[in-house]
């Protein structure tokens, strides 16, 4: 029942009470009267359950909306996130393809090989390729 309508009936019945308790006929009116009562009880114990639960909807409303707002939230920072980091990977790439540096293959990358182009390499790297070249050779 909705809380105003049941207010309504509350307020009609209580003035039923008080219509049949005033007046000269009120004790030849007795049963009607205690009727009455009983509806006026029932009638405020329908009113004060509706009260009960608008309050508990209007406390889910509360809640829902909270949570619609905090879900936004998320998804703001999260696409934020994102956003950073497509940021950052579209520099690295800018920055690797203007210093001529390949991109890193899985493999290469599984392997720890470096992607920077060939040049003067370490001494470690001349000795191998010497090593190699000179098995070669014979």
């Amino acid at each position: 029942m909705c809380w105003p309508r049941a207010t309504r009936r509350a307020e009609a019945a209580r003035a039923r009470v008080t219509g049949l308790e005033q007046g000269a006929g009120r004790l030849l009116r007795r049963r009607e009267l205690a009727q009455a009562r009983d509806h006026y009880a029932l009638a405020e114990d329908a009113r004060t359950l509706a009260r009960q639960q608008a309050d508990r909807a209007a406390d889910r409303e509360r809640e829902a909306r909270r949570a619609d707002l905090e879900q936004r939230r998320h998804q703001c920072a999260a696409r934020q996130a994102v956003e950073r980091l497509q940021t950052r990977q579209r520099a690295h790439r800018e920055q690797r393809a203007s210093t001529g540096m390949s991109a890193p293959t899985p493999t290469s990358r599984a392997l720890g090989r470096s992607t920077e182009p060939t040049g003067a390499g370490s001494p470690r790297t001349d000795e191998r390729e010497r090593g190699g070249r000179e098995r070669e050779a014979g």
